[in-house]
């Protein structure tokens, strides 16, 4: 599958999928004032397997330390949509181009714990790119093969309690990374459109 063939793959799968709102498991109307913010899904084209581009943050931030994340943060009053706030903050943090971003669609918004309002844009990222980590904020950066994403078995589902709330949390383990968390739902969002798309032959079965 070539550049184009992927994009248009994506594309199609993207432009089918229904705005929303995703609260841990629940998808709702939102009432409480959030902060806009955004995250690029940068998907690697390869040409017989694509990859997803993770970052793995640096242990002293003081928010989500060394979790496993997208490039992407807080929406400035100069950004003129969620997309130009992801792909402001994958260049400021990983040093990746916009010129190497073919944009596609959106994935439903994300409320995190810590009261933002994420907007994943995915993009799919052409050949020839290269990368500078900003080392206060990005400890490294790892890929995940599309498969993977795609393949449903891989999610897992776990428990929790925070102030005397239950819940619980999507993960999906790579290697020796825990994908879990705002992430993870994004990702699973990603593998349930695209599979959703293709009922008769699932995305993690298709051969690029």
């Amino acid at each position: 599958m070539n550049f184009e063939e992927l994009y248009d793959w994506l594309d199609k799968a993207l432009s089918a999928l229904q705005p929303g709102i995703i609260n841990g498991d629940r998808l709702h109307e939102v009432n409480q004032p959030l902060v806009p913010a955004a995250v690029l899904v940068p998907i690697i084209y390869h040409p017989t397997h694509p990859t997803l581009l993770l970052t793995k943050r640096t242990p002293h931030l003081s928010k989500h330390a060394g979790q496993i994340s997208f490039p992407g943060g807080r929406a400035e009053p100069f950004d003129t949509n969620a997309q130009a706030t992801a792909l402001r903050e994958a260049e400021e943090e990983i040093g990746l181009s916009p010129s190497y971003v073919a944009l596609l669609g959106q994935l439903p918004q994300y409320i995190t714990i810590s009261g933002f309002l994420v907007t994943p844009a995915v993009g799919l990222i052409r050949p020839g790119y290269t990368l500078k980590l900003d080392e206060h904020e990005v400890e490294s950066v790892f890929e995940v093969p599309l498969s993977h994403i795609l393949n449903p078995s891989h999610y897992e589902t776990h428990p929790y309690q925070l102030g005397g709330q239950h819940g619980h949390y999507h993960a999906i383990p790579y290697r020796e990374h825990f994908i879990w968390g705002a992430t993870a739902a994004m990702l699973l969002s990603l593998c349930k459109c695209i599979n959703l798309e293709n009922p008769d032959k699932q995305g993690w079965h298709l051969r690029f």
